[in-house]
């Protein structure tokens, strides 16, 4: 699952997009993302947005709904009622959560990508910190990293 930051990262790697579009094509990956990304895109200013939300809609990737539901965050229909510990994972909402309320949508993908995925692709510092002090599931790797790996497989 790619973080929203993710998205700012496909824009500057020139290649990026068109490397993760043939590797899904030719299904050796599976992009999985929620509302949350899409939703946090059509927020940024708007001098960015557009290119944004175009290098999104440009991916092919798996709708899924969010592990967990946060109140004024979460979509009715694309989020399921609890506070997450699903799938492999026990990861929580809790565990991501700080008093911080901008720190909802990173709990919702946290929890979302250790009960439906492998790895969760992100630059924030913080996050992989908070999800690794819980749990060792998801892999979280950086973008560089990401596609590091994602070229060896082309």
């Amino acid at each position: 699952m790619l973080d929203s930051n993710a998205f700012d990262s496909l824009l500057v790697i020139e290649d990026a997009v068109d490397v993760l579009s043939d590797l899904t094509h030719r299904e050796l990956l599976v992009i999985v993302t929620t509302h949350v990304q899409r939703d946090e895109l059509a927020e940024t200013p708007e001098s960015r947005r557009a290119q944004l939300l175009a290098v999104h809609d440009r991916l092919v990737m798996t709708h899924v709904a969010t592990e967990a539901a946060i109140w004024d965050v979460s979509k009715w229909g694309h989020a399921k009622f609890g506070d997450g510990a699903g799938g492999p994972s026990t990861l929580r909402i809790g565990d991501i959560m700080t008093t911080n309320p901008k720190d909802a949508q990173d709990a919702l993908i946290a929890v979302t990508t250790g009960a439906a995925v492998d790895i969760l692709v992100t630059d924030e510092r913080t996050l992989p910190k908070r999800i690794q002090r819980n749990t060792d599931r998801p892999e979280v790797l950086t973008f560089a990293q990401f596609m590091e790996r994602m070229r060896a497989l082309g």
